[in-house]
């Protein structure tokens, strides 16, 4: 049974892009370029496709769009074809990164909020997107409802909430039109269907978000346990304090956005995420956590 041609006819199925796109789809020289170079002949939707030939050694810039330099590639290409839009795959094809016709990489939360923007609610995020998307006032907590970090625990509050669609900030996102699943293709057709249902460019769809600016950092500890960090980070961030929670590692709502601190399960070390509403406001926030973490592995 050829099931690449049955999977073809299913993606084509859920798509209905409602005015010409022009998409260029790096392909990472991972597995997507098989099923891509078969889902030719949809109404309205042109596919440019570069690094589409698989090989293991990955020649073209790695795997893993999000190490630096990755994407430049596509962001040339989109701007050298005049598409509507890039996306670039991980090399098994369960991540998508979006680049809009003026050569921005949209991170995760971005594309999701734009998502959710002209899609039913509810939805589900991880708990960096959920922040970024809650605390900047865009969405309601109503509307999008938190999961821990991983695919068990998105796909788990997608089912039991009978949600939309899913997301973390690593690039996954989830569809409940595809069985609560994760999928790169289907994130690029879902975005190209709601694309072309605006008379709008992706960029401009963007630029109309007030989202937040987020920053992050890894700190490597040396003497600090996670309890006598996390109560450190509780004290010494109480003035500007408006809410705790400890749905995934310590998360705190601020003044100016949030924060959220955690350990990693593998290594070390400790990982801080800013969100804020200017970068200026997230980058002094994040130099008064890295003060209290470092001042606090020093002791």
């Amino acid at each position: 049974m050829d099931y690449v041609s049955k999977y073809t006819e299913f993606l084509k199925k859920h798509t209905d892009v409602k005015r010409p796109l022009k998409i260029v789809c790096d392909v990472s020289n991972g597995t997507t370029g098989i099923v891509l170079e078969k889902l030719g002949g949809i109404e309205n939707l042109e596919l440019i496709l570069i690094n589409e030939k698989a090989d293991p050694e990955f020649p073209a810039h790695g795997p893993n769009p999000l190490i630096e330099g990755a994407t430049d590639m596509l962001v040339r290409k989109v701007a050298e074809v005049k598409a509507d839009f890039g996306v670039a795959f991980d090399a098994d094809g369960d991540r998508a990164f979006f680049v809009d016709n003026k050569g921005q990489l949209l991170p995760s939360y971005v594309t999701a909020a734009i998502w959710f923007k002209y899609s039913t609610p509810p939805f589900v995020a991880d708990e960096l997107t959920y922040l970024s998307l809650t605390t900047s006032g865009l969405f309601t907590e109503k509307e999008v409802l938190p999961s821990r970090v991983g695919s068990l625990y998105v796909k788990e509050v997608l089912k039991d909430n009978d949600a939309l669609l899913g997301v973390e900030l690593s690039g996954h996102f989830y569809f409940k039109d595809f069985f609560g699943l994760d999928s790169g293709i289907f994130s690029m057709i879902y975005t190209a269907n709601i694309l072309g249902q605006q008379n709008k460019t992706l960029a401009q769809l963007n630029e109309e978000l007030s989202v937040q600016s987020l920053t992050m950092k890894n700190i490597t500890l040396n003497k600090a346990t996670w309890e006598v960090l996390r109560e450190a980070v509780k004290l010494g961030t109480a003035t500007i304090t408006k809410a705790i929670f400890e749905r995934e590692g310590l998360t705190l709502i601020t003044e100016n956005g949030w924060i959220n601190i955690r350990t990693s399960n593998t290594e070390p070390v400790v990982r801080i995420y800013v969100g804020a509403k200017t970068k200026e406001l997230a980058e002094h926030d994040m130099a008064l956590i890295v003060k209290i973490v470092e001042n606090t592995d020093a002791k």
